[in-house]
């Protein structure tokens, strides 16, 4: 990991983090873990399985939203960051 930018990812992380809790009701369901590449930081978001549709929001609006906010924080250091979620699965009530 890049050591001069780990403080820069770790405060990323943090914001992010702050954002959820305070967007889900789940908040202590909530967490958010990075992978660093040399351009790239990864942040892996995980909460609780019925807060995914708050996350997400309507037509992928909140999530999108938090997408573009991560990339401008971390645009500005000359990097990248990407949000990733976790699958969620299908409800197979849905395919009747």
């Amino acid at each position: 990991m890049d050591q001069p930018m780990r403080p820069f990812r770790d405060e990323v992380k943090d914001i992010i983090l702050s954002i959820l809790r305070t967007m889900l009701t789940n908040e202590d369901d909530v967490n958010v873990t990075y992978t660093a590449g040399s351009r790239t930081t990864v942040y892996k978001v995980e909460c609780h399985p019925d807060d995914y549709g708050v996350l997400l929001g309507k037509n992928g609006r909140n999530i999108e939203g938090l997408r573009r906010v991560t990339m401008a924080m971390t645009t500005r250091f000359g990097s990248r960051g990407v949000i990733e979620l976790p699958d969620i699965p299908k409800d197979e009530s849905f395919n009747d």
